[in-house]
């Protein structure tokens, strides 16, 4: 792009305006994607209805019509569009530009050109319920810890208000945080740090997930991390697994489908290990050979991938992996949610031990004060 490094989508014509900060990472994490739970239910309506034989410029009409998001609704009716003027339905989406996560338009195009774009639409529909279930269970699970964390923080709030009302702002009675910040002002400082806090970790978050080449040692130590790495390795196993079954199971070409299936991952553990593992393949080796001269993949993961190499069934085996893991998926997920339920609760606990000490300290303050005139 450029200088330009901001782009504002209207349907899929880009207009583009120059850049605010240095860099293209920031806007990235603003750019306008399909969310999961909306490709899900595309692929699964299209699906449906190109199964029952439904022509496919009136499927693609009705799912533009049916999309709740502007930002959705405007690349479907695009699509729709250039359906209907005779472009292939994967050119229309290619066209959206990066709205469409890459491996869902490869599988796209293989479906269309082999005649089997209800059956791939179909997989993929299960493929993000399936994501959506594992996101609900962890939402499950750490919801009631973060409404409790909730509760504490709008107690501190309430708290510093209600003492800078009955006493001196400016010599107030009792400040609990120990900064001077009670009253109405203290109450608005106290709520900027607390949106600045969440709003790093949110940040936070999002940078990990997008993959960005200078977050990868970051998402590597995650990996290392008792209890927290091998659920997210599991995690990341399952979808390369499931996504060099889906692409070699489709006839792709080897080296097409390993950089597709890594690349989903969004990991920089895996994204780099992307150029060895093609000039491996170049020079000739086997696809088990190439992942395990890498040195990072699983040693259960390379013996299918071996024994598939042998009896000339990857694509099964991956499959039948892709399954086994998807259950230690659920498990992982579980995992994950009980560790953040617990940072939360030690959160909550440190705040509670540390207004516990500052109250401590005013009373002793207060009994100590009346000895101090003898």
């Amino acid at each position: 792009m450029g200088a330009y490094l901001f782009t504002r989508i209207q349907g899929c014509r880009v207009k583009e305006y120059p850049p605010l900060f240095p860099g293209n990472w920031f806007w990235a994490l603003f750019r306008s994607r399909a969310k999961v739970s909306e490709l899900q239910q595309l692929c699964y309506q299209l699906g449906l209805a190109l199964d029952a034989g439904v022509d496919l410029r009136q499927a693609c009409r009705r799912e533009a019509a049916r999309a709740k998001s502007s930002a959705l609704r405007s690349r479907l009716e695009y699509v729709a569009e250039q359906v209907a003027k005779g472009t292939p339905f994967h050119e229309a989406l290619r066209e959206c530009g990066d709205f469409f996560p890459p491996l869902f338009l490869e599988l796209v195009t293989i479906g269309e050109l082999t005649g089997q774009l209800p059956e791939t639409l179909l997989e993929l529909s299960r493929q993000y319920e399936e994501l959506l279930s594992r996101r609900r269970a962890f939402l499950r699970v750490i919801s009631f810890p973060l409404v409790e964390l909730g509760i504490a923080l709008a107690v501190i709030g309430l708290l510093i208000w209600i003492l800078g009302i009955i006493g001196d702002p400016y010599h107030p009675v009792f400040d609990p945080v120990g900064l001077g910040v009670v009253g109405t002002p203290g109450l608005v400082r106290y709520l900027m740090v607390v949106a600045l806090v969440a709003l790093g970790i949110w940040l936070g978050i999002r940078l990990v997930r997008e993959g960005f080449r200078w977050v990868w040692p970051l998402q590597k130590l995650l990996l290392r991390v008792p209890g927290i790495g091998p659920a997210v390795e599991t995690l990341l196993m399952s979808q390369i697994a499931w996504a060099l079954a889906r692409t070699l199971g489709v006839g792709m070409d080897v080296k097409r489908a390993v950089r597709l299936s890594l690349s989903s991952t969004n990991h920089g553990q895996y994204l780099e290990q992307i150029p060895p593992i093609l000039e491996a393949l170049t020079a000739g080796q086997t696809l088990s050979e190439a992942f395990r001269s890498t040195g990072v993949f699983p040693e259960y993961f390379l013996d299918v991938l071996e024994n598939g190499e042998l009896a000339g069934r990857v694509p099964e085996a991956m499959d039948h992996l892709g399954q086994q893991l998807r259950e230690r998926a659920i498990h992982a997920m579980q995992v994950l949610a009980v560790i953040g339920g617990w940072v939360i609760w030690g959160l909550i606990a440190l705040t509670i031990i540390f207004f516990i000490f500052r109250l401590a300290s005013f009373y002793l303050g207060v009994l100590r004060a009346p000895l101090e005139g003898f």
